[in-house]
């Protein structure tokens, strides 16, 4: 930064659960559905098998079943999702790590690439392609299968599978479980031949199938006219055959309760649920419904939140009563309740003791703080109210979590928080700005903030990087340039004041990020001199790595410009040395390095390179919150394109930074340049990629033309592209400029007279 604020130790990363990387073991009574696994066989041949079909249809284990079997030497990586995995880089580490288990080596480079906070905005650009490509080199074929996918919602996680889907080679296929048709291509995989799909019509049971589950597998002896009626009001639904089974056991007449039921899965859920509940001894009905709080379940967990012992033992009983309870490793010791039958006994509880839950929650949260697990704890303690354990939590772990990449994670925690916890705990509100400038949020929302930290108790707890509140509010306000380059000065300017003298964490942020402002200010002799007091020897690249790649970017940057083009040379590849290190490769503060390095091997005749950098860094800083640094990398790169011959690119990005830089509240020293660009501009005229009127449209320009003649919009035509909106908007202007058009329908109208789109008579 600029710095970002450091922690230390250097955390090791996200836990991750080996037990979501393998199905459910196998329980007893389990029905073989021979004629469903052709069907999943089928699919695993192809480019997508979607299992779609509601709560309680039997997904899980049909797949689960299907994974043991023999696949004639496919290897089948499986990942069972929660609800933490709406995470974009949580979600792609999990599968990398599935596939990991099965093919040991594979995916070293992207899970290095999944660190940072800006991972998760090239993942389509930069880490997809290469685990894509080395999937691509495995002598084995393989199948992935993610199961639950519907407690995936982020729409990044979607956009990026839908790449992955789109791209995948030819020995690689994937299988998606989920109550709700994920937001893929569906209809052009089908239209394809592509996708294979069981949904509820396929998983419903067969009237034999019913037979041989309550017959064989639970041990009734039901007549067939008993057991054609159940089928009939379950519809086949494998979880209403199972409660109805459950809550037959027992009974020395089955007719009447078989009679006692309509069909309807909303029914049957609520009037068997009820019954299978009813039907058990009270300490273990209390049992399955005060743990129902629980997202896992293990014996000393449980004996801590319900203040007991024996809850090892109430567990083994469950899972060989069948009670919908499933281990989750073959040693037995963590489960989870199926997820219906969770849903079922939480609203129990509920209704019958709600005064309870909070206090389930905060125990649960205590167990799980002392044994490390930071997501658990927060989610529990946030869940019962206990919002000071819940902000403790966040303080102390939020940048552990975010320098690893798991931004959307900790803006997960912040936006469970009440705005007025948030505002009340100065440390949390800060956390929101960082998270925020991430996120790229309105600039509004930052102060709003800010401005609470700022009000906040001066004394209250802060990280141990952090002078003060004071301090802390005033490095984040020196960070997010968004469009006002003095704004971000004057916050460096009372950062470095609060810092305190003499070498220290806070000391080293506010150096760093006063140099950097005043370099974007156009103060450059101020900025060596604030720079200078630096001793880039000892600069403490470990603890502080944004610290040392800004300070090492700018003093390159200076050094290009008085023309050592040597030392900046020497410091830009220091600076990139120094992101590797740090596994903070595509965090967006690092884009200065990026365009240090760009700038260097321009100079030195490495235009290609040059480019392909600045190229890779564009998405990165493509957000509201970096646009100054965003604009300074495009105007690098038309020089770049410039000195490569590439007029019309450079100046369709050159035309893009003046129309951002148009706007800017203070654009510091972008104005000037741009003059330096306008008097450096070339006569349009470039690469050419066809004959006539489209000779100076660009391969990507006649992409992006061809998708202009149909509805989608330029938000839509990015999401098709994998790129941004911004990228999209270069495109087309650059089209409308050499078409000598001024509008999306004058384009169209154009190409197609010239033969550039169907309709036309032109050579095409």
């Amino acid at each position: 930064m600029g710095a970002q604020p450091s922690a230390s130790p250097r955390p090791a990363g996200p836990i991750l659960l080996r037990t979501k990387l393998a199905p459910p073991p196998v329980r007893a009574g389990l029905i073989p559905r021979a004629r469903l696994d052709g069907l999943l066989e089928t699919g695993a041949k192809g480019r997508l098998c979607l299992v779609d079909a509601p709560a309680g249809s039997g997904k899980t284990t049909l797949l689960g079943q299907w994974w043991r079997a023999d696949h004639g030497g496919r290897r089948v990586a499986w990942l069972s999702l929660d609800d933490g995995d709406d995470d974009p880089v949580r979600f792609w580490s999990y599968v990398v790590e599935a596939f990991r288990v099965v093919e040991p080596g594979l995916g070293e480079g992207p899970l290095t690439l999944l660190q940072g906070p800006g991972a998760a905005d090239v993942l389509t650009q930069v880490i997809l392609p290469e685990l894509l490509n080395e999937l691509a080199t495995s002598e084995s074929d393989l199948v992935l299968v993610l199961d639950d996918y519907h407690l995936v919602t982020n729409a990044v996680c979607h956009a990026s599978l839908g790449f992955f889907v789109d791209h995948l080679p030819a020995n690689v296929h994937l299988m998606v479980a989920t109550r709700v048709d994920p937001p893929l291509a569906l209809a052009r995989l089908r239209a394809s031949g592509e996708l294979v799909e069981l949904r509820i019509a396929e998983l419903g049971f067969t009237s034999a199938e019913a037979d041989r589950l309550l017959g064989e597998a639970m041990g009734l002896e039901l007549t067939a006219d008993q057991t054609q009626r159940l089928w009939e009001r379950t519809e086949g639904w494998a979880a209403g055959l199972y409660l109805a089974g459950l809550s037959l056991r027992g009974r020395p007449d089955p007719g009447p309760f078989i009679a006692s039921f309509e069909a309807g899965h909303r029914h049957v859920v609520d009037y068997l649920g009820a019954e299978v509940l009813a039907r058990q001894p009270e300490p273990l009905r209390s049992f399955m419904v005060r743990t129902s709080v629980l997202q896992r379940l293990s014996g000393p967990l449980c004996d801590a939140v319900l203040e007991t012992e024996g809850s090892a033992e109430l567990l083994a009983e469950l899972e060989q009563a069948n009670l919908f309870l499933i281990a989750l490793d073959d040693h037995r010791d963590w489960y989870r309740y199926h997820h219906l039958f969770a849903q079922l006994v939480y609203l129990e509880l509920t209704g019958r003791d709600p005064d309870l839950v909070p206090l389930l929650h905060r125990r649960a949260a205590a167990w799980h703080q002392a044994n490390g697990d930071v997501e658990a704890a927060v989610h529990h303690a946030t869940a019962a109210g206990d919002y000071q354990r819940a902000t403790d939590l966040v303080t102390r772990h939020w940048l552990a979590f975010a320098r690893r990449g798991r931004v959307a994670t900790v803006g997960r925690w912040l936006d469970g928080l009440p705005d007025a916890v948030v505002a009340a705990a100065p440390s949390v509100a800060v956390a929101k700005v960082w998270i925020g400038g991430y996120r790229g949020v309105p600039k509004q929302e930052l102060e709003r903030w800010l401005a609470a930290a700022d009000a906040g108790d001066p004394g209250a707890p802060v990280p141990d990087w952090a002078a003060s509140v004071s301090f802390e509010a005033a490095i984040a306000r020196a960070q997010f340039t968004y469009d006002d380059v003095g704004a971000v000065l004057e916050g460096a300017r009372g950062a470095v004041e609060l810092a305190g003298p003499g070498p220290s964490e806070a000391s080293w942020m506010a150096t760093a990020a006063l140099g950097r402002n005043l370099y974007l200010a156009g103060r450059p002799a101020e900025a060596r001199a604030v720079l200078g007091r630096v001793s880039l020897d000892q600069l403490p690249t470990e603890r502080q790595p944004f610290v040392a790649v800004n300070i090492l970017g700018v003093v390159s940057l200076l050094a290009g410009e008085q023309g050592d083009h040597a030392t900046a040379a020497a410091l830009a590849r220091q600076a990139m040395g120094v992101v590797k290190a740090g596994g903070v490769s595509f965090n967006p503060l690092n884009g200065i390095a990026s365009i240090a390095l760009a700038g260097a091997l321009a100079r030195q005749g490495e235009l290609a390179e040059a480019e392909e950098l600045l190229e890779q860094v564009l998405p990165l800083l493509d957000i509201e919150s970096f646009q100054i640094q965003y604009a300074e990398a495009l105007l690098a790169l038309a020089e770049v394109r410039q000195g490569r011959g590439d007029g019309d690119g450079a100046q369709a990005a050159a035309e893009e930074a003046r129309r951002l830089v148009a706007g800017f509240a203070d654009p510091g020293m972008l104005t000037a340049r741009l003059e330096r660009a306008g008097r450096a501009a070339p006569p349009a005229g470039g690469r050419r990629t066809a004959p006539g009127p489209a000779g100076e449209l660009t391969e990507r320009e006649l992409v992006v033309l061809r998708l202009l003649a149909t509805t989608l919009s330029q938000r839509e035509i990015a999401q098709e592209l994998y790129v941004s909106v911004n990228t999209v908007r270069t495109h087309v202007q650059g089209v409308y400029r050499k078409l000598g058009v001024a509008s999306r329908e004058e384009a169209v109208a154009a190409a197609r007279d010239h033969g550039l789109l169907p309709g036309g008579a032109g050579p095409g």
